[in-house]
């Protein structure tokens, strides 16, 4: 540590030098002011010994030449009783103390100490100012200092790179608000007066106007210290440009996945609901909250084919991918729809499997088309083969006819045996009959469309179905619930429809029964419909029945072909309506009828 007497005095000179060079201190000395001023390395001195009177200069003219060689440097001057008052004067231009003479060598040294830990802890606190400035100029956020009291605003070199800017041109918060927020310069000084007078309890996201014109988004943090503040701001421009991409992105594919028609599943690991799309939910009946969580196996998979399915999914998280696999899923109105699935897992950012993505097809509608080709096909052959075998056996059919009608003539007073020719002839009859309804059955179902009252039409066939059962003496009931019955069909075709289904309820039915008709609106696939239910007080039908009841060729009946209700199914379905069959629980069976009231 170096210190520089300056006297005029030798004695005190050399008194002085002894007792600091004893205490480790290096001295320099001047015996007049002139000598004093005359050197270099005004730096090293960190005091400064400083008689008062001198012969070529006083301490008052001195000082501050002094002070401007060494600004760091602690100046004590050195003063007689007399001279006090003028020490005091110097000691207001900047002199750190004063010492009385004779200058007591103990006093000195306590001095001295006392500035010794002054410069060190001028020095640390220095050392950490710079370490604070360089880690504000190079923090990778803009930073700026603000004293509220006059205004002042000293930002570091990333808000100069952020806002094009230098410091001294954002030196006050007038410059900032005019110079960065241009457009809005009333409205953002407003805010910040707000924030201020809250605390800023939260950030601020405001668009910054650079020098060069263009614009980017700062994102304030303010923080407030007595009469100080601290202001951090981030460039998000390039953040939020991501995000807003990121949004566009995720909207597009939420977008996507509710409109795509087709199911798009989420499961977890444990096979229980993540997500799925509308299109799931229009199919299955059921809202996403209501089954989220919940096991997808127990919930939507038939009973007989979940145990299979469960050991296919965890095929499918162990790494294997599903493609085109076809199983049933249960609706919430108890329907089954053929699903075609494709699988694969989704991993997280350290490739552990987390869920199962499932794209489901519905081809219940597919399946359905394809065997109705296939019974097409099938009838079409059916109906060729009955056609040509009709063909070649009418005329032996016609000649065993006439062969019958000449025998009779000739058993003319022999009763036994033209009964016999009789008979003979009814089978005949039948035979053709039956050849022609299998005929019927398998040629396709061609429609001649008219407006008709579905109500007129089952009253005749009821009136047919009546008289040729007259002994039965069945009556008819009718329910209309608010349904107009009025529909565009072909009435012959919708004839035989009802004629067949009463045939069967008049045959289920005891003798005095009822046969029930009710007819109420109905949609059917979004469309208006008719529904029209023929209930009889019979049976009812077994499990077996319900199933195979419109099948060609099934009947329960002694008698029959066991076409009437599959050639009926194949009517409703060529208007583009349904039939069904069910057996109610206090006995009977019901036979739905769906018809849309307009073609398509």
């Amino acid at each position: 540590m170096a210190v520089l007497i300056v006297d005029d005095d030798a004695g005190i000179r050399s008194s002085l030098s002894r007792v600091l060079r004893q205490d480790g201190y290096r001295v320099d000395l001047a015996e007049s002011a002139a000598d004093a001023i005359d050197r270099d390395h005004w730096s090293d001195y960190f005091a400064i010994l400083l008689d008062r009177r001198l012969p070529d200069n006083s301490a008052g003219d001195l000082l501050p030449r002094i002070r401007e060689r060494a600004p760091e440097a602690a100046i004590l001057i050195i003063t007689g009783y007399a001279d006090l008052e003028s020490s005091m004067a110097a000691i207001r231009e900047g002199a750190a103390d004063y010492l009385l003479k004779p200058v007591d060598p103990a006093e000195l040294r306590a001095r001295l100490l006392s500035l010794v830990e002054l410069k060190r802890v001028r020095d640390e606190l220095r050392e950490r100012d710079q370490q604070i400035r360089f880690m504000i100029e190079h923090l990778p956020a803009g930073a700026a200092y603000v004293n509220s009291e006059t205004g002042h605003v000293r930002p570091n070199q990333t808000v100069e790179r952020m806002t094009g800017y230098t410091a001294s041109e954002l030196g006050t918060l007038d410059h900032w608000f005019e110079k960065l927020c241009p457009q809005d310069r009333e409205g953002r000084h407003a805010d910040y007066l707000q924030d201020r007078a809250a605390g800023f309890p939260s950030t601020r996201v405001i668009p910054i106007r650079r020098k060069d014109g263009s614009e980017v988004l700062g994102e304030f943090s303010r923080y407030r210290y007595d009469n100080h503040e601290v202001w951090l701001i981030n460039d998000i421009t390039e953040q939020q440009r991501v995000q807003e991409e990121l949004r566009h992105q995720r909207d597009f594919l939420e977008r996507l996945v509710e409109t795509a028609q087709v199911i798009v599943l989420i499961l977890d690991t444990q096979g229980c609901v993540v997500q799925f799309n509308r299109f799931m939910q229009d199919l299955c009946g059921y809202r996403l909250e209501e089954v989220v969580g919940r096991n997808w196996f127990d919930v939507f998979l038939p009973e007989s084919d979940a145990e299979q399915l469960k050991r296919l999914f965890q095929h499918v998280v162990g790494g294997e991918e599903v493609s085109g696999h076809v199983n049933a899923i249960k609706t919430r109105d108890g329907r089954q729809r053929q699903i075609a699935w494709w699988s694969k897992t989704l991993k997280d950012a350290d490739g552990r499997v987390t869920e199962v993505l499932s794209i489901g097809h519905d081809v219940t509608a597919l399946q359905e088309a394809q065997a109705k080709l296939v019974q097409s096909e099938r009838l079409a052959a059916i109906g060729q083969m009955i056609t040509g075998l009709a063909h070649e056996s009418r005329n032996a059919l016609q000649r065993a006819s006439a062969c019958l009608d000449m025998l009779s003539l000739d058993l003319d007073g022999q009763p036994q045996q033209r009964e016999l020719t009789r008979k003979a002839q009814a089978a005949l009859n039948e035979l053709h009959r039956l050849y022609e309804e299998v005929r019927g059955y398998a040629a396709p179902v061609k429609l001649s469309l008219g407006k008709c009252d579905l109500a007129d039409v089952w009253k005749t066939c009821w009136q047919h179905v009546a008289q040729a059962h007259e002994g039965v003496a069945l009556s008819l009931h009718e329910q209309m619930l608010r349904a107009s019955t009025v529909c565009v069909v072909d009435r012959h075709r919708i004839e035989q429809v009802f004629r067949n289904v009463m045939e069967n309820a008049v045959a289920a039915s005891p003798a005095g029964g009822t046969v029930t008709v009710t007819c109420q609106p109905y949609k059917l696939n979004g469309r208006p419909a008719i529904s029209i239910a023929i209930s009889d007080q019979g049976p009812g039908l077994t499990a077996e029945q319900a199933e195979k009841i419109f099948e060609p060729f099934y009947t329960t009946k002694q008698k029959g072909t066991g076409l009437g209700m599959a050639i009926a199914q194949r009517i409703v379905e060529a208007h583009n309506g349904t039939i069904a069959a069910c057996s109610d629980p206090d006995g009977g069976t019901t036979i739905t009828i769906t018809l849309p009231t307009e073609p398509p």
